[in-house]
């Protein structure tokens, strides 16, 4: 057993994402939701129909939601295939775009290969790497996913994927590319048990209303299903002519769902002020969160001022 062992710190924390939605609707739903039901800008959607109809022929030839509101089908009249929920976002342009956080635990694991030691032996990476975690584009064009890596003194020796493994190959012989590989292997020892995404594209005004006596509320809203492990966020707007034609739509940012295949809750967030009743702007919608914590002993996570709090202490916001 080496000695040489890579720790992370066991205390939950909440981490910024990615930034997402720019000119495009912001959607929580099942990653594989994406490419099923949404076009992207300028899309040929007869092309896309083919090109969908190999890959998912139970779809036949139902019509794909837009980018955007007013863009292809009504994105709240779902088909019993789907359901998502697109968040209440304020766009002021098509420019704007709005942070994902995610509140980070450590990976419930086994005792013979404890999650936050990495050494000598294998570890199992099943999130999908892409542009959003800053490795190579070809990743993202062969999204490789279901990686394999083998460690030795607390470094990557040799890596495969069940899924673009050719594309992988090629670039572990790159330089500098085993070290990527190690941190991105090393970050996927965490898990997100909440997803958080701001509606508002500038938000330093919440700690001013919690300190003028706003409470928090947290409402649900909805529930959805997933069925590939994995939660989209966001919609790719990029444009045909930057992956090809021959690719559908994807979310801009895809996470495990660590408990796996089920039913999630959704709720929106607020600060009300229970002080003054005659404040005619009493209520002040911020965001919106998905609890993937719910399955495990039926215990739903919390979110709080200090979480609030937290973030806004965080190095994003300094």
């Amino acid at each position: 057993m080496t000695e040489k062992i890579l720790k992370y710190k066991n205390k939950p924390h909440w981490e910024h994402l990615s930034s997402v939605g720019e000119g495009t609707r912001v959607v929580i739903s099942d990653a594989e939701n994406f490419p099923k039901f949404f076009k992207g800008y300028n899309a040929d959607v007869e092309h896309l129909k083919k090109i969908r109809k190999s890959k998912y022929p139970e779809l036949g030839d139902i019509n794909f939601f837009g980018i955007w509101n007013g863009d292809g089908e009504d994105h709240q009249e779902r088909t019993n295939d789907y359901s998502g929920y697109e968040v209440p976002c304020d766009f002021i342009d098509n420019t704007s775009c709005f942070s994902a956080w995610g509140k980070v635990i450590d990976k419930p694991t086994n005792d013979s290969f404890p999650h936050n030691y990495i050494v000598d032996g294998t570890r199992t990476s099943s999130s999908p790497i892409n542009k959003k975690v800053g490795m190579n584009l070809d990743f993202w064009r062969a999204e490789v996913d279901d990686i394999t890596a083998t460690f030795k003194d607390g470094e990557v020796i040799k890596a495969t994927a069940k899924k673009g493994n050719k594309v992988l190959q090629k670039l572990l012989k790159e330089k500098g590319f085993l070290g990527q590989l190690k941190e991105y292997i090393l970050k996927d020892s965490k898990v997100l048990s909440q997803i958080l995404v701001f509606h508002n594209s500038s938000n330093e005004n919440l700690l001013d209303l919690f300190n003028q006596g706003y409470v928090l509320k947290k409402t649900k809203v909805c529930s959805i299903d997933i069925y590939s492990g994995k939660i989209g966020i966001g919609l790719d707007g990029s444009d045909p002519e930057f992956y090809g034609n021959q690719v559908l739509s994807r979310a801009e940012c895809i996470y495990n769902c660590y408990l796996g295949n089920g039913t999630y809750d959704i709720f929106d967030l607020e600060l009300e002020d229970q002080k003054n009743h005659e404040n005619k702007n009493k209520k002040e919608s911020f965001g919106t969160i998905l609890d993937l914590n719910q399955l495990e002993l039926n215990q739903k996570a919390t979110f709080t001022m200090e979480d609030i709090i937290e973030i806004f202490s965080s190095e994003y916001f300094q």
